[in-house]
């Protein structure tokens, strides 16, 4: 419309009136939009004043409330139930001390300060109090970790003894792991040898064992501790239950060796009984002698076996 207006000659003075009032809008747009602006500033400071004056109030009142003797100014007392009501706090004989040093006479004009020093003292305590308390939960933390590790090392010691009276016991069973002729005496000798070394192997994996599990113990009930129980605790698992059946398979090698001694000494002893009776027939023969001529030979005036029994 407004493009009509202006490819019509006739219409020029209407277009230019057109282009002054809406000039004469936008000023007065821009004139509302600026007192609006300063209205609403007028009405934050008004609420920020009220505000003010409320909490000014409020802590005139407050300030009155703990006056008790209504002197205008807080005594050393009247500071001390104040910061036990208003903050919670007991306030300590030294800080009270350096706090009405500095404030005295509390009079309300410096009551605010009075406030900000007992907060700053109350949080300065707690956390003294906080630090007391984390170092005193990582020396506890340290002697556990001590404690675990301890436990740790004690339980490697064994299995390292262990391991090492396994190797002997290996190294002693190894001949009586092949068949092949031994006295039966020297193979039971070797086996109860070996068999020591092995039962004590066997009681040092059983106590590893057990120390493993306190640990698992007590890495459950702390999970600060749980480092242990990923690290370690698998990695000797692992050398316990490997030393576990090498010692199973020793304590096996010596009792197929003990049954093999006993048939053994039963043959030897069969082989000796056949070559004594051998013995006593070739002397009997060679001599000419009865049974009861030997016994009386060889008995003498003694009594303590028959002749029956001899023969």
């Amino acid at each position: 419309k407004h493009k009509e207006l202006k490819d019509n000659s006739a219409s020029r003075t209407i277009v230019m009136d057109y282009n002054e009032m809406a000039d004469r809008l936008e000023r007065g747009r821009r004139s509302f939009d600026k007192v609006a602006d300063k209205a609403e500033s007028a009405r934050e400071r008004a609420a920020r004043k009220k505000a003010a004056l409320e909490k000014e109030k409020e802590r005139r009142a407050l300030f009155d409330k703990h006056d008790l003797d209504k002197d205008g100014k807080l005594s050393r007392e009247e500071v001390i139930a104040f910061s036990k009501s208003e903050h919670g706090f007991d306030v300590p004989e030294a800080v009270l001390s350096k706090i009405m040093s500095v404030l005295e006479p509390v009079a309300y004009e410096r009551f605010h300060p009075l406030h900000q020093k007992v907060a700053i003292a109350k949080f300065e305590a707690q956390a003294r109090v906080k630090r007391a308390e984390e170092e005193e939960r990582k020396r506890v933390l340290a002697e556990r970790r001590q404690a675990v590790q301890g436990i740790l090392d004690e339980a490697d010691a064994l299995v390292v003894s262990a391991e090492d009276g396994i190797s002997k016991g290996e190294a002693e069973a190894k001949p009586l792991s092949r068949e092949r002729e031994m006295p039966a005496d020297d193979m039971k000798e070797l086996a109860a040898s070996a068999q020591t070394l092995v039962s004590k192997a066997f009681e040092d994996l059983k106590t590893v064992r057990e120390k493993l599990t306190k640990v698992e113990a007590d890495c459950a009930a702390n999970p600060e501790l749980r480092d242990f129980e990923k690290r370690d605790v698998p990695r000797l698992y692992h050398r316990q239950d490997r030393a576990q059946r090498r010692a199973e398979y020793v304590a096996d090698t010596l009792k197929r060796a003990l049954e093999r001694a006993e048939r053994q000494a039963r043959a030897e002893i069969d082989v000796k009984y056949t070559e004594f009776v051998i013995a006593i027939h070739k002397h009997m023969a060679a001599d000419g002698k009865t049974s009861e001529q030997l016994f009386n030979d060889v008995a003498g005036d003694s009594d303590s076996i028959s002749c029956e029994k001899f023969a």
